[in-house]
Formats: C-alpha cells, structure tokens, sequence
C-alpha cells in the first residue's frame, strides 16, 4: 500500500511540472529553452564579432593588465539584448570594456518556448591577453 502512494504522489508531481512547462511567463528570463536564441551566422559569427568590437583600454594595455571577463545578458522576446552586467569580472577597465562591447550587441533571433518568443540569458568570457 505504501508503495502505491508513493506512486500516486509521484504521478501528481509529474502532472504538475508537466503543467509548468507548458505555461509561459512574459518576464521570466529562461536560460534554456527549445529554440535557443541565434546570432545571424552562428556562434562563429558571435565571436568573430566580439573580437572586432571589443576595445581593449590603452590604460590597460600599458599595465599590462590581461584577463577573462565573463558577462551575462539576456536576449528579449525581441531579439535585443538587455540586462548586461559583469558575473566574474578581471579588472575594472576590462569589465568595463566587455559590458560596452556586449551592449552594442544587435541582431539576434529570439528564443522560442512552446511556440513563443521568450527572454534567454547567456554568459559568455571575454578574453583580453596580450601579444
């Protein structure tokens, strides 16, 4: 008897989260949905486009001062990236420098969940070293 209550609060647990999934909340920020946000060209496109805005700070350089910065955004329902910020940051002058590139970010395709264009959050390293 015991084992067939443990599967009947099993089963409801199921119905709930199922139920869950299928609601969607206009502000929710999601960070893995069934489309997936994209960038026009791909992932490839991304980076190669960080690496031609990305202004590496002269102070910086002339320091010597070298570093990943690792910066989160969310692409919205429309495809525009909002709610930039530094997660794990370097150095100021670096962090600054990454937040600046990541928000002149445009273009992408918003993300899809049940149908819906969604808000999707992404963390991704800018990597300042020095040749």
């Amino acid at each position: 008897m015991k084992w067939l209550l443990a599967l009947s609060i099993l089963v409801g647990l199921h119905t709930t989260v199922s139920a869950q999934e299928n609601e969607i909340d206009e502000n929710t920020v999601y960070t893995i949905v069934e489309v997936m946000p994209i960038y026009p060209g791909g992932d490839q496109a991304l980076v190669n486009w960080v690496g031609r805005t990305v202004e590496y700070p002269k102070k910086a350089k002339a320091a010597a001062i070298a570093g990943v910065v690792y910066v989160s955004f969310v692409i919205n329902k429309k495809g525009k990236t909002t709610q930039v910020k530094v997660v794990r940051g370097s150095h100021p002058m670096l962090d600054k420098a990454a937040v600046k590139c990541i928000k002149k970010l445009k273009g992408y395709k918003a993300g899809t969940q049940s149908g819906k264009p969604v808000n999707v959050q992404f963390t991704i390293p800018i990597r300042f070293a020095l040749s």
